[in-house]
């Protein structure tokens, strides 16, 4: 992930802001491996890689956004709301 952050700027440096930078270095120093941003216009987010070990700290140690927590699973696509009271 840092490594394509890295080239990202490299071959386009107005494809991240100068905000959006700052909160990625401070967050490489709080203990991210890397980071992404994800979404697009207004409403995107940065995701960042964290080993479980620094997690308590990284979410400390940062004075932006919101910690939301998730997992990554191999089963493929599966449904999980379909929008039904059932």
């Amino acid at each position: 992930m840092d490594e394509t952050w890295r080239i990202k700027v490299q071959l386009n440096p107005n494809s991240v802001t100068q905000d959006l930078e700052e909160c990625y270095l401070k967050a490489k120093k709080a203990g991210a491996i890397g980071g992404k941003v994800l979404g697009a216009g207004g409403g995107g987010f940065l995701l960042f890689w964290v080993p479980v070990a620094e997690r308590d700290g990284f979410i400390r140690s940062l004075d932006f956004g919101v910690y939301v927590p998730f997992s990554i699973v191999f089963d493929g696509s599966t449904c999980i709301f379909d929008g039904t009271n059932n």
